[in-house]
């Protein structure tokens, strides 16, 4: 993992088949540029993720961690219980990679002691930017009788469309630290699967698959 995405519709259509819900409404925050991140919380240790692998020592954003543990801790206090093994904190590190980065959370992995996970939206109030930043940009509402494929295609297209820049040069468009996707979760609704779409210059519009090189 960092950002991933289950098998999206073989996922959506499990979901639906036990779901009363007639429309299922999916909350869509843009996505930043940068590298996938994590911190990951345990009882007893403070650990950080850069793509999937452990950050190099002294990153700026374990300081960034460090410094807002005592929130963290705070905040997790109701989920970090005797039955959970961790939580991660799940984002983006974004910006030059030292004064002016910043860390935009997007997701909670919560791993129980089983090994099952369970993934939802990050929700919490930790960060500076937490109360400054929207935690949703746009809406879709996708009806239970759509194949996992349609809403699969109906997700990634809203985000090609709101984050598609067909007159601006690339090289202004990572100047800029411009959003290249959506990360859709649906609120309230842990049964269906979370949505990162993005885009990548090389392989076009994707949601992104599931890494499993985060340790245990």
């Amino acid at each position: 993992m960092i950002l991933k995405t289950p098998d999206f519709p073989a996922q959506f259509e499990k979901a639906c088949e036990s779901s009363k819900k007639r429309k299922i409404e999916y909350q869509g925050k843009l996505l930043a540029p940068g590298e996938d991140a994590a911190i990951i919380v345990t009882p007893d240790a403070l650990s950080i993720l850069l793509d999937g692998k452990p950050a190099p020592a002294g990153h700026p954003l374990m300081a960034l961690a460090t410094r807002h543990e005592e929130k963290i801790r705070s905040e997790m206090a109701g989920d970090l219980s005797l039955f959970c093994r961790k939580i991660a904190i799940v984002g983006r590190w974004s910006g030059d990679g030292q004064d002016k980065s910043v860390f935009e959370p997007y997701l909670l992995n919560r791993t129980e002691h089983d090994g099952s996970t369970q993934s939802r939206q990050y929700e919490y109030q930790i960060f500076p930017r937490d109360d400054a930043w929207p935690k949703v940009h746009c809406v879709v509402n996708l009806n239970r009788t759509m194949s996992g494929t349609l809403a699969r295609r109906t997700l990634v297209s809203f985000s090609e469309a709101i984050t598609t820049y067909p007159h601006l040069h690339e090289m202004l468009i990572g100047l800029f630290n411009l959003p290249l996707g959506v990360v859709w979760c649906p609120p309230q609704v842990p049964e269906f699967p979370i949505l990162v779409a993005e885009w990548n210059r090389f392989t076009g519009w994707k949601d992104r698959k599931a890494r499993k090189r985060e340790p245990a």
